[in-house]
């Protein structure tokens, strides 16, 4: 038996159940399914973020998925993950394969959503744990769904269920389980999968956060005579009032792991300093190397050189397509400065050098002078001379990084 309550979070790579790897190379499949965008079942679509398949859903089209699972009576379970369980897939085979063969896993993390819509994932949008499980729940009430609660720490699933019973007025907890902070033992595993087969719940809520809860729900689910769980962690904890919620306009800023390292420096200073650092720079490499083809957000005007295109007989086009400036990814990066003319000089010729070495892509430099130096200047305007897709934009004096971004990005 494996020991569901005794996974400690480790850090990737430390976990002796895990086969450590490398990371997944751009053109890994998911599982051995696409790399993009890859239907799971006769359910939602699927993007690759460094190997694991988050699902390409919002919050409505999740719970109609979830609705319609239900009403078949199939049997599953449900991965709510960002960045932490990403990274810890990037150390550990075993996990990765948990979240690709979930019923769903949702963008629980802003990160996630970025991904997606870098990927032509036009409607998804982030499944926060919280709010998937007030909906579930909601949405339930008229077809008598009734629910399990397990998880969190002593009085924690029922404190919660009380909770759950004012937020949602009909919503039909059957159960509650407080498990133990170590392995459960024979008596105690034979006492849950009874209790749960005598009260049969539609849904079961896991609450030991990730990576525990997803395993257990890969061991648990062939046990327990449940149709579908569902992994949502902090959710236990939010909803029973023992932790404060980050404010809406930090979760949908992408600051939500900002607030929750204030609010448990000690436990989490590690998952988001350190896997949050590995994340960005991996997927900066997984996306540099698989642009989408078509823009997502401003376009990036095409050089404004003349090329010669073939033509449908293998010929040169007498005059540059008019729909070639469609063809520029649609990617907007906006680089702060700072006057620094190093950094700027090191920049273009980084980025020059990228232009050279694949013509995939049809790049342009936009830099907005908010009143820059005269060293930032010169090498700005050599970089003009130098380089056609090189331009430079004069700006009002000290108008401030947002409006700057702005012009650049309409460019």
């Amino acid at each position: 038996m494996t020991e569901p309550h005794n996974l400690l979070e480790q850090e990737p790579g430390q976990d002796a159940a895990c086969a450590v790897h490398d990371p997944p190379s751009k053109d890994d499949a998911v599982q051995g399914l696409p790399a993009q965008n890859y239907a799971v079942g006769r359910e939602a679509a699927r993007h690759n973020v460094l190997g694991v398949g988050i699902s390409d859903i919002n919050l409505d089209t999740a719970t109609s998925a979830i609705r319609e699972h239900l009403h078949r009576r199939d049997t599953g379970y449900v991965c709510v993950t960002g960045v932490h369980g990403v990274m810890i897939a990037q150390d550990c085979d075993h996990f990765r394969g948990i979240l690709n063969n979930s019923f769903l896993t949702t963008p629980d993390g802003m990160p996630m959503v970025w991904v997606g819509k870098w990927n032509r994932c036009r409607e998804i949008e982030r499944v926060y744990g919280p709010d998937l499980m007030l909906e579930v729940l909601r949405d339930g009430v008229a077809s008598g769904r009734t629910h399990y609660l397990y998880g969190g720490g002593d009085g924690v699933a029922e404190k919660l269920a009380a909770r759950l019973r004012q937020l949602v007025p009909g919503v039909q907890i059957v159960g509650t389980y407080t498990p133990p902070f170590r392995p459960l033992n024979e008596q105690e595993e034979q006492a849950i999968v009874e209790e749960v087969d005598r009260l049969r719940p539609d849904c079961f809520w896991v609450g030991l956060s990730t990576p525990k809860q997803e395993r257990f729900m890969d061991e648990y689910l062939p046990k327990l005579n449940t149709r579908l769980m569902f992994g949502v962690g902090a959710a236990f904890d939010f909803h029973a009032g023992l932790l404060r919620q980050a404010p809406g306009w930090m979760q949908r800023s992408g600051l939500e792991s900002f607030f929750r390292l204030c609010m448990e420096p000690r436990r989490l200073w590690k998952r988001y300093v350190y896997g949050n650092s590995r994340f960005v720079a991996r997927i900066a490499g997984q996306l540099a190397a698989g642009r989408p083809a078509k823009p997502l957000t401003a376009t990036i005007t095409a050089p404004t050189a003349q090329r010669d295109l073939p033509t449908a007989q293998g010929g040169a086009a007498d005059a540059e397509d008019p729909r070639d400036s469609q063809r520029a990814p649609g990617l907007s990066v906006v680089v702060p400065l700072y006057n620094e003319s190093q950094c700027v000089r090191d920049l273009v010729d980084s980025l020059d050098a990228m232009q050279k070495s694949t013509d995939q892509y049809d790049l342009q430099f936009v830099f907005v002078d908010d009143a820059s130096t005269d060293d930032t200047l010169a090498v700005l305007r050599d970089a003009a001379q130098r380089y056609a897709h090189v331009r430079i934009l004069p700006f009002r004096r000290n108008g401030g990084s947002g409006t700057a971004r702005r012009i650049g990005t309409q460019q």
